[in-house]
C-alpha cells in the first residue's frame, strides 16, 4: 500500500481521512463566525460584518468609525430606536449601552432567524443620519421657555 510519496512501511497512520470530505475541501475550512450589524441609512440598508467578540460590548467610537468608514460618509451619526419608535441620537458610550439594554427586550423579526449559522444578527440595529440634520427627530415645534 502506497500513502502517496511514502511507502506504507515508513509512515504511521494515525486517522484515516474523513470519507465525506471531498478532494481539496478540508475541514478546517469552515467560515469564522461573524456577527452582523444591520445599518439604516438615507432608505437603505448595510449589513456591516464583524467579529462576534465586538458587539458584545461594542466602544461608542470604535463603532461610529465602523458605520462611517462601512457608509463612506464622515458626516454621520448614529442612532436607534426607541420602543415608541423614535430616532434617538446616540452621542456617548452611554447611549450604546442604553440601545443594547432596550434591544434585549426586542425578539428579533422572523426574517432574521433563517440566516446561515456562520453568521448572527445582532438584537440592535443603527440608523445613521447626516449629523446637521435634525428633521429626522419627532420633536414638537414649541416656542423656547422665557426665564
Amino acid at each position: 500500500m502506497k500513502t502517496g510519496l511514502f511507502p506504507a512501511a515508513y509512515v504511521e497512520i494515525i486517522e484515516d481521512l474523513d470519507e465525506d470530505l471531498e478532494e481539496g475541501e478540508d475541514e478546517w475550512d469552515d467560515p469564522e463566525p461573524v456577527a452582523v450589524i444591520r445599518c439604516h441609512f438615507s432608505g437603505g440598508v448595510r449589513d456591516i460584518e464583524v467579529h462576534p467578540t465586538f458587539v458584545e460590548n461594542p466602544v461608542f467610537k470604535e463603532l461610529l468609525t465602523l458605520v462611517r468608514q462601512s457608509l463612506k460618509r464622515q458626516d454621520l451619526v448614529m442612532n436607534y430606536l426607541d420602543h415608541e419608535g423614535d430616532l434617538i441620537r446616540i452621542k456617548d458610550q452611554d447611549d450604546v449601552d442604553l440601545m443594547i439594554n432596550q434591544s434585549e427586550r426586542k425578539t428579533l423579526p422572523r426574517q432574521l432567524s433563517r440566516q446561515p449559522s456562520s453568521s448572527q444578527y445582532v438584537r440592535w440595529e443603527v440608523h445613521a443620519t447626516l449629523e446637521k440634520d435634525y428633521s429626522v427627530y419627532h420633536v414638537k415645534d414649541t416656542p423656547p421657555r422665557r426665564s
